[in-house]
This record gives C-alpha cells, structure tokens and sequence, in this order.
C-alpha cells in the first residue's frame, strides 16, 4: 500500500507566462482506498456558471444561424446539420456573387457585355462626337 502524499503548496509555477498556483494533489482515503478530489465550491461554481453562459451564447449563434438560412427556418435540426446547411448557402451566394460581378464588369448578356463595358463604350462614344 501506498502511503498518501502531503499536499503540495508551495512557490507557483509557469505556464505558458502566466503563473498557477500549485493546487493540493488529491488524498487517499486509506480506509476505503478511494481517492478523493476535493474542488472549492466557489471555484467549482464560478467554472460551471462560465460554462452555461458558453453554451448559450453558441446556442444563440446557432439560433441567429438558422434564421438566416432559408433550408434551415423551420426545421429542428442538428448543429452539425445548420453548419452543414450554413456553408452550402455561402458557397451558393458566393457563386451568385461571382456571376454578378461578372456580368456587371462585362462578361455576360446578349450583348456580349455588361453594364461596366457599355459604359464604357458610352464614354467612348460621347468622347468621338465631342
């Protein structure tokens, strides 16, 4: 059998710059063998409060998400379904996006241009009569 440690206190260490405080190393219980991890009620709550307002801010993001997205409005699903769904309407706005602009700068139309290259063929124009 093991004897149990004392607990260590003592000078802090670094971490990544920043300083902990050496934390007492769990105890042996030498009746029953088990070992017992004694966390301050403070601290314990402080972390699990923390991690509740985490999740709800994902949550709320994951809300707004949905929103926003047409496939995913009425719909009850998973996160990584939202995600999934999110990235596909990205990737399809961008597309149009790209379409657009390209149209505009003079790439499509009947006319073989668009809306930038019959400007510019106005200004020339105008420029030839002057």
């Amino acid at each position: 059998m093991i004897p149990p440690r004392a607990p260590e206190t003592g000078t802090p260490r670094k971490y990544h710059g920043r300083q902990l405080r050496k934390v007492p190393i769990p105890t042996i219980d030498l009746v029953s063998g088990v070992r017992e991890y004694v966390v301050p009620p403070t601290r314990r709550l402080a972390h699990i409060l923390s991690e509740q307002k985490r999740r709800e801010k994902i949550n709320a993001g994951f809300e707004e998400l949905k929103s926003v997205i047409p496939e995913c409005a009425q719909n009850t699903d998973s996160k990584a379904t939202i995600l999934r769904k999110a990235v596909d309407r990205i990737l399809e706005l961008e597309q149009e996006l790209r379409k657009y602009t390209s149209d505009f700068e003079g790439g499509g139309g009947e006319g073989g241009g668009g809306v930038l290259q019959d400007r510019k063929q106005h200004h020339q124009l105008k420029d030839w009569e002057e």
